[in-house]
């Protein structure tokens, strides 16, 4: 063998190591010699405040299995893959976080000089549907659709139309009525 390259049975034999052929599924050549758990034990690398159910558990553990891992390299697959999971949430909420300020900027920016009386409006029309649907006002800041244009106009006219909108001056009677119903409002200029 005078420096001529040598295939890896070769090689491992001149080594004095014996050279192992077998393969796993997708054909890739795997070492015997790692002790191989019956199950893979993941508890030492799931962040604090994750579960992950026993399904997923498992199919990673066959994964793991499969490409002949012990527990100490799954593990080590397996910390890397929380972490990477949390950087790239992390680098999401920054971009959705951006965008937000960007739609808020270019609102404020088309408004102009509406920007105020605008605003005012919007939030009687946000405080009169939380009144109606509570948890409205969240589920509208969890959106970021306080941000958008069309949106703030939409609700700044609905507020114009609320304050017109003579049925809500009734509505408020009724609901006087239905707690004094012994009353007669038309003594008080009703009916």
């Amino acid at each position: 063998m005078d420096n001529e390259p040598t295939t890896g049975q070769e090689a491992g034999t001149a080594q004095g190591q014996p050279v192992n052929n077998d393969t796993n599924a997708q054909g890739t050549l795997i070492d015997q010699a790692v002790q191989l758990p019956e199950s893979y034990d993941f508890t030492g690398s799931i962040p604090e405040g994750y579960v992950v159910n026993d399904d997923m558990t498992k199919a990673f553990g066959d994964i793991c299995r499969d490409a002949h891992l012990s527990n100490e390299q799954a593990n080590a697959i397996a910390k890397y893959g929380f972490d990477w999971m949390e950087k790239t949430q992390g680098m999401a909420d920054e971009a959705r976080a951006q965008a937000a300020e960007q739609e808020q900027a270019a609102t404020v920016k088309a408004l102009g000089a509406d920007l105020e009386p605008t605003m005012r409006n919007l939030n009687q029309s946000m405080n009169y549907f939380e009144r109606k649907y509570p948890g409205f006002v969240e589920a509208v800041n969890a959106s970021g659709l306080g941000n958008n244009l069309a949106f703030c106009r939409t609700m700044s006219d609905v507020a114009k139309m609320i304050g017109e909108d003579k049925g809500v001056a009734q509505e408020t009677k009724a609901t006087a009525e239905s707690m004094y119903p012994n009353t007669d409002f038309s003594k008080y200029g009703g009916k």
